[in-house]
């Protein structure tokens, strides 16, 4: 790759470009830029004597298509390296496939999206040159012109606070006027009421009231009215310049930072609340074990687990003998202690990890007890007699005992697919019903054989113990 430096200015020129990309193929291996030109002609050497590759920079810094890089990012490479070209490539294809300028992110970055995220306490002028009411124009003339200043803020002698303003323009205008500089003051011609601004408002509030009240500089003053500071359009502009640009940019990254914390901490709360709801919506109000909805939920997961695993699975239905009488006798509010303490009970028997005891409705309890065979169930239902007599629960009106009972039903299987769960539940229900029928306080059981798909009732292997004396 041999060619002349001047084919770099040419294809500048012919596309009104500040920059030649040199590749060689596909590869990009130089830039030659406007400054790289300056900077050969201001050395007074002959340039048809240079090839591109002794002239062009090649140590580049680029951007891959492909990394997550904000504007932010881009505009900080800029400033760190002091440069105004960043070439973009596409590290897959290893081909250039763009260009970045100063100008391109400054047309991207509306001022208005600049000036919003500063405070006019950021960019604010602190000294200002002050004036009394008694100066005359002449005086001011000469203290904007030792102080370099465009403007004059003029104060109260009593409250020391600013009262008014007199800038360049008024100057001017006061000369075309034929005015008597030795003799006005600036009580007499300075502009009045004073508008000012706070520390604290961003400057695109303060841009807007500029282009409102069509002037070039606000005075900055605090909460109790003091002098604070001057803000102008020149210092607005230069927020906006490129060189600039970096710290503004981080002010806006350092608000978004903050934002974004927030907005995480709002959305882990939010995601606690709406944790803390799903729970509530499956848990009993009365009892606080699982309800119906979360009694499905948890009974599903566990069917698939054990039709995987080939693990026998235990159903379990548990309901309070003689229930009505008893709130009848007792009262609502000892009927629900009644429920609270049975619940207590069944979850003291069923403590394992894995097994779960909701209420299924009214006075009735459903266990789900995952790898449990018949023999377990009916060493469970035993213990389930045994707690729930030991509660002692006075139950004067029973005709079963002269304490609260209960009656259980409860099927075995080894789940399958060919199997539904409601199968399963159903069985147990129908246990339920014929251990009340023969004398609650007592069980049934019943193992599911699933070899036969349209098993009834009828061909159930059945197990009764009879109720205790």
């Amino acid at each position: 790759m041999i060619y002349p430096y001047w084919v770099a200015i040419e294809a500048m020129h012919r596309h009104g470009a500040s920059c030649t990309l040199i590749k060689n193929g596909s590869k990009l291996v130089g830039i030659v830029t406007e400054r790289d030109v300056v900077r050969m002609i201001s050395s007074e050497l002959n340039l048809e004597e240079f090839q591109l590759q002794e002239i062009m920079t090649t140590d580049l810094i680029t951007l891959d298509i492909h990394e997550d890089i904000n504007i932010f990012h881009v505009s900080k490479l800029f400033t760190i390296h002091r440069i105004r070209h960043l070439p973009v490539m596409d590290s897959i294809e290893q081909k250039v496939i763009g260009l970045l300028t100063p100008g391109q992110i400054r047309h991207l970055m509306k001022p208005e999206y600049l000036l919003r995220y500063i405070k006019v306490s950021e960019a604010m002028v602190f000294q200002v040159v002050q004036g009394k009411p008694d100066d005359s124009l002449m005086h001011l003339s000469k203290k904007m012109n030792m102080c370099r200043v465009s403007c004059v803020v003029i104060m109260n002698p009593d409250s020391q606070t600013p009262m008014g303003i007199v800038t360049e323009k008024d100057m001017v205008q006061y000369r075309s006027l034929g005015l008597d500089f030795y003799q006005v003051t600036a009580q007499e011609v300075m502009s009045s009421p004073l508008f000012t601004v706070k520390g604290h408002e961003s400057l695109w509030q303060v841009n807007q009231k500029m282009v409102e009240l069509m002037v070039w500089r606000l005075v900055v003053v605090n909460d109790q009215g003091y002098l604070s500071g001057i803000v102008t359009q020149t210092q607005m502009l230069k927020l906006l310049n490129p060189a600039e640009m970096h710290y503004v940019m981080q002010q806006m990254q350092d608000v978004i930072d903050q934002q974004t914390v927030k907005l995480q901490r709002l959305n882990e709360d939010l995601a606690r609340a709406n944790s803390k709801l799903e729970k509530l919506a499956k848990i009993d109000y009365l009892t606080q074990i699982a309800n119906r909805q979360g009694f499905e939920e948890y009974c599903h997961k566990q069917w698939f687990r054990a039709v995987r695993l080939e693990e026998e699975v235990t159903i379990m239905m548990v309901d309070v003998d003689h229930f009505k009488l008893y709130n009848d006798t007792y009262g609502h509010p000892q009927g629900d202690q009644c429920l609270v303490a049975i619940a207590r009970a069944l979850q003291d028997v069923a403590s394992r990890s894995s097994d779960l005891v909701a209420r299924y409705g009214g006075e009735e309890f459903i266990l789900v007890l995952p790898n449990t065979n018949r023999e377990g169930a009916k060493r469970l239902a035993e213990k389930i007699l045994t707690e729930v007599a030991a509660l002692n629960l006075i139950h004067g009106m029973s005709p079963t005992a002269n304490h609260v009972t209960v009656s259980i039903g409860a099927a075995s299987t080894i789940p399958t697919m060919a199997l539904p769960l409601d199968r399963l539940i159903k069985v147990a229900d129908q246990q339920l019903y014929q251990a009340k029928e023969r004398s609650r306080n007592t069980y049934c059981l019943t193992v599911v054989n699933t070899d036969k798909s349209h098993q009834t009732q009828d061909n159930l292997d059945n197990y009764l113990l009879l109720k205790k004396p």
